[in-house]
């Protein structure tokens, strides 16, 4: 998968913004991980584009298994969707679930995600 690594003086993370490779298999979270311990960075940030479709139903477990990993790993990821009301309930409700180890959330915009990656930084470990 293709990513752009965003890097300011507060803030490092992993952006995936091209539409072209999507987030598809288990692989291609290791790959993200990879990625990460490679660029020493904890936080994550998807464009919705870059995920497949498979992503965003739960029968296939990819979202379960980035939730896992993103927790295992102490992993602050952000899911940049637009419509979040276009989104399946159960999906949504994964999501929230997920409050407690509070590693993933959906955005709507790029500043949206930013903040709350700020917010997280001084608690990431």
């Amino acid at each position: 998968m293709k990513y752009s690594l965003v890097s300011n003086n507060e803030l490092k993370y992993l952006h995936f913004n091209d539409s072209d490779t999507k987030l598809e298999t288990e692989k291609d979270i290791s790959d993200i991980i990879a990625a990460l311990v490679e660029h020493n960075s904890q936080f994550l940030l998807f464009d919705s584009e870059t995920l497949s479709p498979s992503f965003f139903q739960l029968k296939g477990g990819l979202v379960g298994n980035l939730i896992q990993k993103l927790s295992m790993y102490h992993i602050k990821s952000a899911i940049v969707i637009k419509d979040i009301h276009s989104l399946k309930s159960d999906f949504i409700s994964a999501v929230v679930d997920n409050k407690e180890q509070n590693v993933l959330k959906l955005c709507t915009n790029i500043t949206e995600a930013e903040n709350w990656f700020l917010s997280l930084k001084d608690k990431a470990i």
